[in-house]
């Protein structure tokens, strides 16, 4: 039970991008504590991704940025409400925004978070196209959209 928000348990909830894993415990006397993992899709960790908790009402925010294990942690968290967004380092991801997550008093909250992969980015295996394919002055192979098409899929 406990107030809205306050549930105790897991579950997984929505966001603008990207998936997000919650889980709840109570923990008398400690105070509150938010921390969980950013990974990619594949399950990999994503290192250096910066966390932005924003407090709604007061707009105070808190960072952390993970660890090589995909790691971060808010100790001695305000209890409120909080938008939270995670961003990537480099190119490749989504920016991941959650826009409202309760942390209660005396609460650790578990967040486990999956990044989205950039729609602009498109990673492709070996290709073999038996055509001639244009290459710049740097070496760099060019695809025109009609050898792209062309892909198998």
């Amino acid at each position: 039970g406990g107030a809205f928000g306050q549930g105790r348990g897991q579950t997984v909830e929505s966001c603008d991008t990207g998936a997000v894993k919650v889980e709840r415990a109570a923990s008398p006397g400690k105070g509150s504590t938010l921390k969980g993992t950013v990974i990619d899709p594949a399950q990999g960790a994503v290192p250096g991704a910066s966390v932005l908790l924003t407090a709604k009402g007061s707009k105070r925010q808190h960072t952390a940025n993970t660890s090589a294990e995909g790691a971060f942690e808010f100790a001695s968290l305000p209890p409120g409400t909080y938008a939270v967004e995670v961003t990537a380092p480099g190119a490749g991801f989504q920016k991941l925004r959650m826009k409202q997550l309760s942390v209660g008093k005396d609460e650790s909250v578990r967040l486990d978070l999956t990044l989205g992969l950039d729609g602009a980015m498109v990673t492709v295996g070996i290709i073999a196209i038996d055509d001639a394919l244009t290459r710049n002055g740097n070496g760099v192979t060019v695809f025109t959209g009609k050898e792209i098409t062309r892909l198998p899929h």
